[in-house]
């Protein structure tokens, strides 16, 4: 025998029937697909807190699904322009049948990376770079449909607040790689260091890890460390900033000032923040922002 069912329960089905090409249509909407590229490794803390906020907050502004693609260049320790040629191939082969909806670079000093690459892969593709250095020597390239977002990192400022914090400094000890892979900062942190006749200034680039970390650790108490960033050090050895930046807090006979909020736990103060989040929320505030691709709407 069968059981009729009841008019509330008829009434219920036929109004989830009803919906259900609603649901269903919002579900055969394409994905907006986003291609981040960054010039570094994986593994960075300050890259890692830009990527998971430009995702908060270009989620939070999505009418539709979201597909993230994240791929790493990795320049400060494969920093050949024949490495650089290598990953724009692979990105063409990967990326050739995807249609990506924005690109977003992030590039640091890496200007022309992160405009020519990605405007020859991705012609018909607005861009929007991040973490892009507005103290570097070449200008931001004027491209068409490109955008985002410019960082300044004021080393005078911060040097200024880290001797404001300890006035019984004598020395100064600037730490940073190779002076050809950072030139702004260390140029800023020269220009800066004028305005100081009665402190003495070092400027420790050209060394290994070994030798920065030992002669920390014989520094006398009336000196000071200014850590800008070392990806690698004068034999070539790689590193994570904010990992040699630990080595560095503990090592050292003098505190250490850095410049990035991201490098907060590993025993430094921080002087002239650099704050990582921020980058990421505006840089994802500026591709929510995008119009003229699939992903409107």
């Amino acid at each position: 025998m069968l059981a009729c069912a009841s008019p509330r329960r008829v009434s219920a089905i036929l109004s989830l029937l009803l919906l259900a090409p609603c649901a269903f249509g919002e579900e055969r909407k394409p994905p907006w697909r986003v291609l981040m590229l960054f010039d570094e490794a994986s593994g960075l803390r300050a890259l890692e807190i830009i990527e998971r906020s430009f995702e908060e907050t270009l989620l939070e502004a999505a009418t539709r699904r979201v597909e993230f693609y994240h791929e790493h260049l990795d320049a400060s320790r494969f920093h050949g322009s024949g490495h650089h040629e290598l990953f724009a191939d692979y990105l063409k082969a990967k990326y050739g049948r995807v249609e990506l909806d924005v690109v977003v670079p992030i590039i640091g000093a890496r200007l022309d990376w992160g405009s020519r690459i990605p405007r020859e892969l991705f012609p018909n593709v607005p861009i929007v770079y991040g973490a892009c250095l507005s103290s570097g020597a070449k200008p931001i390239p004027s491209v068409p449909e490109m955008t985002g977002v410019l960082v300044r990192i004021d080393v005078a400022r911060a040097l200024k607040v880290a001797l404001a914090v300890r006035p019984q400094t004598r020395r100064v000890v600037v730490v940073s790689g190779p002076a050809t892979m950072h030139p702004e900062l260390l140029s800023h942190a020269e220009a800066a260091a004028k305005s100081y006749p009665g402190v003495t200034f070092e400027y420790w680039t050209e060394r290994t890890a070994a030798q920065i970390l030992d002669s920390a650790a014989a520094l006398p108490g009336d000196s000071l460390v200014f850590y800008l960033e070392l990806f690698r050090d004068s034999a070539g050895a790689s590193f994570y900033p904010w990992q040699f930046g630990q080595l560095l807090a503990k090592a050292a006979n003098a505190p250490v000032f850095g410049i990035y909020d991201s490098y907060l736990d590993t025993g430094e103060a921080a002087a002239g923040l650099v704050r990582a989040g921020a980058q990421g929320h505006r840089c994802g505030g500026c591709s929510a922002g995008v119009r003229g691709g699939r992903g409107n709407g």
